[in-house]
């Protein structure tokens, strides 16, 4: 071989792969700043729950007496909650100490007194009650036991759990804890009082933990902790490369043109592709849902345990886990046919294709965390919902409601996919490889102005917000400085930066930026300085009127906020709950959404739109309407002015002297004798000054912006 031949040929290629911006995007951007965000943020996650974890209390049932040292053990743990109930069965009078484990070969005891065994009506019993979720674990404590006690015996004492359930196996683990501690204190008390006696020679309590989980359960929940995983990537690779074949592939063998010129409506040509990427992908799904399914019931068959182990799934599981997986079939392969049709190669559609994969990943990394459960928030979360359903399904199913809501979830989330892909399919330019942008394939843009359209506007909000509360509040809750600065430049600033950018949208007319007027500054400025005390306590009594916040809310606030935090110093607080909220938000609001629907709707219907926006999306029924009250103002001097900035200036000053009059406590020093309020001259001075900087912007000349004020001629429907 000729390696020098070998070599220029190795350098030509690698110039002509790293000349190609997409397969640039892919290696570089994805590893240098997607996934360091996903993992910071899914740190973040995992944080908070560890935390939650730890501070979470568990409930025990009591079921037997209690001696004076152990009652007050358990008083003072804070860890769980100790109860007795009155129904059941009764404590057993005595429990048997079994025989010490032999080990087979030596013939020598394993751990001496090992174990004890609860009675099986009170097994059965405790299984029941935490598979209701109306305890964690329940303590068996024999009647006879200040008598064994008092004898200087040893108290066998049982611990029922179920080690499939996360918060059942914490229980055990707390209780056994606060069980040795007292063991310890027994022990010291005997050795004290026989001192010629050796250590260890008394074991005066006997701790057993008992699984009452059954062995088909446990079978279950190892098969859920594999299966779910396995079958999404299935279904996801089932649909990859057909799509890709089908459509970019199509383009690279030159048949796509032949196919346009078939007599077949693009819609009959969409759906055709469809059904045969969904064909594939079920097919995909069924062969590994049983393949798998057959080699876990093997596996634990085969184990030395396998008594313990049972994987038995029945047909109806079977028939209901593909019911499920059609929503997902649909949504893949929907998606991935509307993301391949773009690129003019197999390469260049594997390039598109590749991020998709975090649609698995991420539901799978927070599907493993033992604290996330299914429930009415999960069951809405794409990807999560389905992962969380089949790994419960797969051990017990679970309630009837919570299948429906998921299948409901997944099924409105495919049918958009698949419109998604209809839509793109219409457009002949795609189909034959033309550089068509992708906001006027979805006609998200006005392609004359590059303005977004209100569907560009809608769609922003609605992954935002969902962003917001599975990611955003967790980031904040793990560390509220880096939390609320990774919300504000994270989940909202990036997206509309990346949305002007690759839809090539124009900064004016799409955000409103530009610069403003000494009057727009001069009311801006004026209306910010007295925005938390005019619009503020207007806001304030209408709220108490109808629903009144709660003191321990306001006190959350605060937390919140980081004003009770030491650690947090004025610039921490500035940049993340002033400077930052001020840009970010205004430039997704005032700027995106504003600009979408300005010209549109009547000025005074874009207005209160947009305000009531700003108001959900802060996510609270407490601050709704205050923040809307807010956005209102803040959405006129914007309208007002046509520029952003001047939204920035209210937002920035109005978060600023409310922020530092509640951490150093200003109010007092201006309110009244009855401490309820504003004192009466100090309201009337901000009265005055916030209505001179609504006449200052109201008397606005015209400006550079005044073409998004009233209407640029050229868009139709402006009033």
């Amino acid at each position: 071989m000729r390696w020098r031949i070998a070599t220029t040929i190795f350098r030509k290629e690698l110039l002509e792969t790293l000349r190609d911006r997409r397969t640039l995007l892919v290696m570089l951007l994805l590893p240098m700043v997607m996934y360091p965000l996903l993992i910071i943020a899914f740190g973040q996650v995992v944080t908070h729950q560890m935390s939650q974890m730890q501070e979470q209390k568990v409930r025990v049932w009591i079921k037997g007496p209690l001696p004076y040292g152990l009652r007050r053990q358990l008083a003072d743990a804070e860890a769980f909650e100790a109860l007795v109930p009155d129904f059941g069965p009764a404590a057993p009078e005595s429990m048997p100490i079994l025989p010490p484990k032999v080990d087979e070969e030596g013939g020598e005891a394993v751990l001496p007194f090992a174990r004890t065994q609860a009675p099986e009506e009170m097994v059965t019993w405790a299984r029941r009650m935490i598979d209701r979720s109306r305890t964690d674990a329940v303590l068996v404590v024999p009647l006879n036991i200040e008598q064994v006690l008092a004898e200087e015996g040893s108290v066998p004492i049982a611990i029922l759990y179920d080690e499939t359930v996360h918060e059942s196996r914490t229980a055990k683990n707390r209780i056994e804890d606060a069980l040795l501690v007292w063991r310890e204190a027994l022990r010291d008390e005997r050795l004290e009082r026989r001192p010629e006696l050796p250590e260890g020679f008394f074991l005066p309590v006997l701790i057993d933990s008992q699984n009452t989980a059954t062995a088909q359960k446990r079978g279950g929940f190892l098969a859920g902790r594999i299966i779910p995983l396995v079958l999404m990537v299935m279904v996801m690779l089932g649909a990859f490369y057909p799509a890709i074949d089908l459509t970019a592939g199509e383009k690279e063998r030159g048949t796509m043109q032949t196919l346009l010129t078939a007599p077949a409506r693009p819609t009959e040509i969409i759906m055709g592709k469809f059904f045969t990427v969904f064909t594939v992908a079920m097919l995909s799904a069924l062969a590994n849902l049983v393949s798998m399914a057959m080699a876990i019931a093997w596996m634990l068959r085969s184990s030395p345990r396998s008594e313990e182990f049972i994987f038995h799934v029945d047909f109806s599981t079977v028939l209901l886990v593909l019911v499920q997986l059609v929503p997902i079939a649909v949504f893949f392969s929907a998606l991935m046919l509307a993301i391949a049709v773009f690129a003019h190669s197999f390469k260049e559609a594997q390039n598109y294709l590749t991020p998709v994969y975090i649609l698995v990943i991420v539901p799978a990394a927070i599907a493993a965390l033992p604290s996330v459960r299914l429930d009415l928030a999960t069951s809405w979360a794409p990807g999560l919902n389905i992962m969380l359903l089949l790994r419960e399904m797969l051990q017990e199913p679970p309630a009837a409601w919570l299948i429906a809501m998921v299948m409901l979830a997944n099924t409105l989330y495919a049918a958009g996919a698949l419109a998604l892909a209809v839509k793109i399919f219409q457009n002949e330019q795609v189909l034959l490889g033309g550089q068509t942008p992708v906001g006027e394939v979805l006609d998200l843009v006005e392609i004359r102005h590059r303005r977004p359209r209100p569907m560009l506007a809608l769609i922003a909000f609605g992954v935002l917000l969902v962003l917001l509360y599975y990611v955003g509040s967790a980031m904040q809750e793990a560390d509220i400085f880096w939390g609320m600065l990774g919300t504000q430049w994270v989940l909202l600033f990036l997206p509309v930066a990346f949305l002007v950018r690759m839809l090539k949208l124009d900064p004016h007319l799409a955000l409103s930026i530009c610069r403003p007027r000494w009057r727009g500054v001069l009311g801006a400025v004026l209306i910010g300085m007295t925005a938390w005390a005019v619009v503020g306590h207007f806001a304030s009594w209408l709220q108490n009127m109808v629903l009144p916040v709660p003191l321990e809310f306001e006190e959350r606030m605060r937390e919140a906020l980081g004003l009770d935090d030491l650690r947090l110093m004025d610039w921490q607080l500035l940049l993340a709950f002033c400077i930052s909220p001020a840009i970010c938000e205004e430039f997704f609001f005032r700027g995106l959404i504003l600009g979408s629907l300005r010209g549109r709707l009547g000025k005074w219907t874009v207005i209160v739109f947009t305000a009531l926006m700003f108001g959900f999306f802060h996510l609270s029924i407490y601050r709704i309407f205050p923040t809307a009250v807010l956005g209102l103002v803040i959405t006129w001097v914007v309208f007002q002015t046509g520029s952003l900035w001047t939204g920035v200036l209210v937002h920035g000053i109005n978060n600023f002297i409310g922020v530092m009059a509640m951490k150093y406590n200003w109010l007092p020093g201006l309110t009244g004798a009855a401490g309820d309020g504003l004192d009466w001259r100090w309201m009337a001075v901000a009265i005055l000054v916030f209505v001179a900087g609504l006449l200052v912007i109201g008397r606005e000349e015209e400006s550079p912006c005044a073409s998004l004020q009233e209407g640029d001629p050229g868009i139709t429907g402006i009033t």
